[in-house]
């Protein structure tokens, strides 16, 4: 029962699409210190599955590896073709929440607007996660 309670909370402080640094692994074939990733699951053990952004996908064990959660990846700007949101193109949004789809372009979001606006079921191709990386390159 214990165990149940532990998985289920490290399901909690972890939900999909968590942004996450690793500090240290405990293993023979680490991925390096300082890797970023997002969370892709937890396992019935309470591994942390994931996805590196160098492409390796080696499970975190809570309790044994270092890593902490990226907080600065909650915004993104908001870019839609869709015409009844076009008012918000360009906008800095914050990310409230995020469903794992059966790929990336059916990952979904809930995101708020400078106004206040909440809105649901965003798709990952109307948003920029990568905007400070686009801004330096304009600036070279």
């Amino acid at each position: 029962m214990e165990d149940r309670r532990k998985v289920e909370m490290i399901k909690n402080k972890y939900p999909i699409g968590t942004r996450i640094k690793l500090n240290y692994m405990n293993d023979d074939n680490a991925v390096p210190c300082g890797t970023c990733g997002i969370v892709e699951y937890v396992d019935d053990e309470g591994q942390i599955g994931m996805k590196w952004d160098n492409g390796r996908t080696l499970s975190l064990i809570y309790g044994v590896d270092s890593f902490e959660i990226i907080k600065e990846n909650n915004k993104a700007i908001f870019n839609t073709k869709i015409a009844n949101d076009m008012s918000h193109n360009g906008e800095m949004v914050e990310i409230l929440s995020f469903s794992k789809g059966k790929d990336i372009y059916s990952d979904r979001y809930t995101i708020k607007f400078k106004d206040g606006t909440i809105k649901n079921n965003i798709m990952s191709s109307e948003l920029n996660f990568d905007y400070n990386k686009q801004k330096d390159e304009r600036s070279r």
